[in-house]
């Protein structure tokens, strides 16, 4: 199990987990350089030494990142940080992202 929770992943420090799937764990973080919060999502250890998993995981980041809905976070990048394979993403905890996507747009 990956635990970073307290802890730095390059320019991210994780807040908490929010949760985990079959590729990754997501975590609330800080991106330290832009002071703001994201979703961290981070490949488990276990598959990032998998290239096609890494290919896919990579895919997906840049086939969200191409769509713009107001029900469809941010993605900010993908890449690695240290010897995680990242992807950030903006972030709407606590409340719903469409309604926080339609009161930053008025």
């Amino acid at each position: 199990m990956l635990d970073l929770v307290g802890k730095k992943l390059g320019k991210y420090r994780i807040i908490s987990k929010i949760g985990q799937g079959g590729m990754a764990i997501v975590y609330k973080a800080t991106d330290t350089t832009l002071q703001r919060a994201v979703a961290l999502k981070v490949m488990l250890p276990h598959l990032a030494t998998d290239a096609g998993f890494v290919k896919r995981f990579q895919h997906e980041a840049v086939t969200a990142a191409n769509l713009k809905h107001p029900h469809i976070v941010t993605i900010y990048e993908v890449g690695e940080q240290g010897a995680s394979t990242t992807s950030p993403w903006s972030t709407c905890l606590g409340e719903h992202c469409g309604r926080s996507s339609r009161k930053k747009a008025c």
